[in-house]
C-alpha cells in the first residue's frame, strides 16, 4: 500500500501500505450379437465416472477488467525481474474511498506517483518504480483495472519480497471503512480466476500483513479473507 504526502487538488489521493475443463465411451463391437466381456464392462465402469467429471467441471471466467490501454497507461520505466505466480496477496490503499472519481483517473494518478521519487508519510523517500506497484486495482464501485503486467514482480514500501505474488489492492482504508459489496464481489471473482489460471490454491490467498509489518489490508478487509478462501474451495 502506497502513501502520498502531496497531490494537486485535482488529483486523487492514493496510497501504498505503510510499514507496521465428449464423455469417454467404450468402443462398440462390430457384431451386435456378440456379448460384451466382463473386461469390457469393467472398462466402461471405470471410464464413465471420469466422463461425468469432465462434463460437470466448472470453468472460471475472467472478470471484466479495465485494461492498461483503456486507462491510457504510460510505458513502464527501467527494468524489473519476471516471476512465476504462487500466491495472491490482498492490499488496501489506506486512503478514503472516492466514489466521484473514475477508475481511469485513479490509475493515472497512481502511475504518476509510482514512477517518480516521492516522500512518504513514514518519512522515507520512495525511489521511482517501474510501474504501478499492484497487478490489479479494485475501485469502490467494484470496477477492476489492470495495473502492472502479471509477469513482472510488484513493488512495496514494506520489508518483504513480492516475487511470486499477484498483488490486488482495494480502494479504501479498511481500518476505518468497510469494503463495498461491489468490491467484495470483484475480489472474489478476480481471485477465483487468478487461482484457476495460475494453479494457486485457496490457502495462498493472504493479506499483506501476513508477510510484512503493516496494518494493510486493514482489519475490516482481512477478517473477510477466510470467507473468500472458503468460497473458492467450492468452485
Amino acid at each position: 500500500m502506497l502513501v502520498l504526502t502531496a497531490f494537486s487538488t485535482a488529483s486523487v489521493f492514493l496510497s501504498a501500505c505503510p510499514e507496521q475443463k465428449l464423455p469417454v465411451t467404450t468402443a462398440q463391437t462390430q457384431n451386435p450379437k456378440k456379448t460384451q466381456t466382463p473386461a469390457a464392462d469393467q472398462t466402461a465402469n471405470v471410464n464413465q465416472p471420469e466422463s461425468r467429471k469432465e462434463l460437470t467441471k466448472q470453468t472460471v471466467s475472467q472478470p471484466v477488467i479495465v485494461s492498461r490501454q483503456q486507462w491510457k497507461a504510460k510505458e513502464a520505466i527501467g527494468e524489473v525481474k519476471q516471476h512465476t505466480l504462487r500466491t495472491i496477496t490482498i492490499h488496501h490503499t489506506a486512503t478514503l474511498q472516492k466514489k466521484d472519481v473514475v477508475i481511469e483517473k485513479k490509475m493515472q494518478n497512481l502511475q504518476n506517483f509510482s514512477q517518480k521519487e516521492s516522500r512518504l508519510d513514514s518519512g522515507k523517500t520512495k525511489p521511482p518504480w517501474f510501474d504501478v506497484p499492484y497487478h490489479f486495482y479494485i475501485a469502490v464501485d467494484g470496477k477492476i483495472a489492470e495495473g502492472r503486467e502479471l509477469k513482472f514482480v510488484g513493488d512495496t514500501n514494506t520489508d518483504y519480497d513480492p516475487t511470486g505474488h499477484a498483488l490486488i489492492v482495494l480502494e479504501g482504508n479498511f481500518e476505518t471503512e468497510q469494503p463495498s459489496a461491489e468490491q467484495l464481489k470483484s475480489v472474489q471473482e478476480l481471485a477465483a480466476w487468478l487461482s484457476d489460471q495460475h494453479k494457486i490454491p485457496a490457502s495462498e490467498i493472504k493479506a499483506h500483513n501476513d508477510y510484512a509489518a503493516t496494518a494493510c489490508p486493514g482489519e475490516n478487509l482481512k477478517k473477510l479473507l477466510p470467507s473468500i478462501r472458503k468460497k473458492l474451495l467450492k468452485l
